[in-house]
């Protein structure tokens, strides 16, 4: 072991480093649940409000952002093929709840564009609070990192923000929390690590209880909304992990994610 541990702490790849709990990441296309949820709350949005989704996002004055329908049709045309599937061509005409199964960038920054301009700036990074980022989980014995919820200043912060980028950053561990709460009807949980100690034979000595945290602030139907948006996600031939979780013969709800890294590779996520 005296030979093995500098080795170990020296590796570059950290394999000592808890990612789970302490490694802090952008969070990409998952944020737009809490774009969502925001979207929803406000007052401003209804599940089924209408978005047309193209290539293009052009309402930021002097900038034209891209869809990730249209990057897919241009990696498609550099490699000699037609921008002729369903992940190559613009969504089209959707419904909010048809945007997060799309997962459309251009609704997301039209809803964070949208509360930036009605005096609501700060809408999205309260929402992103109130489902526990930006703050420690409060899980015991283990060492967490809090990440940070930027409140956007201009226009185009706050479209980064709506999508997950910019100055966002996320543990794994939060949003593995988060979406339990969305699961379990609303209940923002302090993690667990043991459920009981128990001698192999006899009762357990100790057993731990969940302990509620916090409560997601969501209407009982904007939190349905959102359970079924993410059920579509799976579901629905459209939806962004429909054909990657083909054939699963149990009920499931998710929400993929793409997030720019800064540098090299982007960080997939799934929840």
């Amino acid at each position: 072991y005296g030979e093995l541990l500098p080795e170990l702490l020296s590796d570059q790849e950290l394999p000592m480093y808890n990612r789970a709990a302490q490694g802090q990441y952008p969070l990409g296309s998952v944020f737009k649940v809490i774009t969502f949820s925001a979207g929803l709350e406000s007052g401003l949005y209804e599940p089924q409000t209408p978005y047309d989704c193209q290539y293009h996002f052009t309402e930021v004055s002097g900038r034209e952002m891209n869809d990730w329908t249209w990057d897919h049709c241009q990696s498609r045309v550099q490699r000699g093929l037609f921008c002729n599937t369903t992940d190559s061509q613009p969504s089209g005409l959707l419904t909010l709840s048809e945007g997060l199964m799309r997962s459309c960038n251009p609704y997301f920054w039209h809803i964070g564009l949208d509360l930036f301009n009605s005096n609501r700036a700060a809408d999205v990074s309260d929402m992103a609070r109130a489902f526990g980022l930006g703050q420690a989980t409060g899980i015991n014995a283990i060492a967490e990192a809090t990440g940070s919820v930027p409140v956007p200043a201009q226009p185009v912060e706050m479209t980064n923000l709506a999508i997950g980028q910019g100055n966002l950053l996320v543990t794994p561990l939060q949003a593995a929390r988060f979406v339990a709460a969305i699961g379990n009807g609303g209940t923002l949980y302090k993690p667990q690590l043991i459920e009981k100690i128990q001698p192999v034979d006899g009762a357990a000595t100790n057993t731990f209880k969940p302990e509620a945290a916090g409560t997601l602030p969501l209407r009982s139907d904007n939190l349905a909304a959102i359970q079924q948006a993410m059920q579509m996600v799976i579901d629905n031939p459209r939806g962004t992990a429909h054909y990657r979780l083909l054939g699963l013969n149990f009920k499931m709800a998710g929400k993929t994610g793409t997030a720019q890294s800064g540098s090299g590779l982007p960080h997939a996520w799934f929840i």
